[in-house]
């Protein structure tokens, strides 16, 4: 298994869609997400966490579950947790 390490990002989300038709007004609101889990994907545009993961063996690849995808753009902080 390659090395897992453990990242607590803050970011904002989208959120909202309203269900019909709806009069333009300014919306302040900002939602403001905190996750944590296993790095097992980074690239210059995202960053992917996983709450869990399982080491490979001779019946089973290595896997991961609850992966979700962040964008960079929308990240506040970001740190690293000593495992």
């Amino acid at each position: 298994m390659k090395t897992k390490y453990i990242n607590y990002i803050e970011w904002i989300d989208s959120f909202g869609c309203s269900s019909g038709w709806s009069e333009i007004q300014p919306i302040e609101t900002v939602l403001i997400c905190m996750s944590v889990g296993f790095v097992v994907s980074e690239n210059d545009k995202t960053i992917s966490l996983a709450n869990s993961v399982a080491y490979e063996t001779e019946d089973t690849k290595e896997q991961a579950n609850g992966i979700m995808t962040i964008p960079k753009v929308s990240i506040i902080s970001r740190k690293e947790l000593k495992q």
